[in-house]
């Protein structure tokens, strides 16, 4: 499914939390025989944004939602391709309300202070970030991006030999996205 991003040395998978982003980047890992970087290794430490450029640079497969308000800046190098996963609102939210996500306020202040004109021009401020994250990539990112982009439909997801269907993931912690344990805390 994803095995044509295999040309790309760097391949960042980003959209808002909850929008499929941990198993895209597992399917796409899976494809391209990438290495796989998982945001929680690398968000916390002191200088994530360096820890980030140095995962860069070793190649493969970075998971980073976080990135999503700064994903049209990480693909100026040219060998850097920027997936980003568009999902559902009332799926996301449904997500989002399971496992008690309390993100929103962080990704709104890295929305606002990168989009923050756009935001407001646009009558979005009222909005949920997901749907923010969703128009800002269409209107204004994606455009922006001289590099590879790519957009995928969560429900695309469905396809590939990873997918584990809903009835099967009733109780997957937060951060699973495949049979057995979940991804483990840094």
């Amino acid at each position: 499914m994803f095995e044509h991003l295999s040309q790309w040395p760097a391949i960042i998978v980003t959209g808002p939390q909850r929008s499929g982003t941990r198993i895209a980047a597992s399917m796409i890992a899976a494809d391209t025989g990438k290495a796989y970087w998982d945001e929680d290794d690398w968000k916390n430490l002191a200088n994530p944004y360096d820890h980030l450029v140095k995962l860069m640079r070793k190649r493969g497969v970075i998971h980073g939602p976080t990135l999503s308000s700064a994903c049209h800046k990480l693909s100026v190098s040219g060998d850097t391709c920027v997936v980003f996963m568009m999902r559902k609102l009332e799926d996301i939210h449904a997500s989002e309300t399971r496992i008690a996500w309390d993100g929103e306020p962080a990704e709104r202040a890295a929305y606002l202070a990168i989009h923050g004109n756009y935001i407001r021009d646009h009558g979005l401020a009222d909005l949920p970030i997901a749907a923010i994250a969703q128009q800002i990539w269409t209107q204004v990112q994606r455009p922006d991006l001289d590099a590879c982009s790519l957009t995928v439909e969560y429900e695309a997801l469905q396809g590939h030999r990873l997918w584990i269907p809903k009835s099967e993931r009733k109780n997957f912690a937060w951060n699973q996205c495949q049979h057995g344990e979940p991804h483990a805390e840094p």
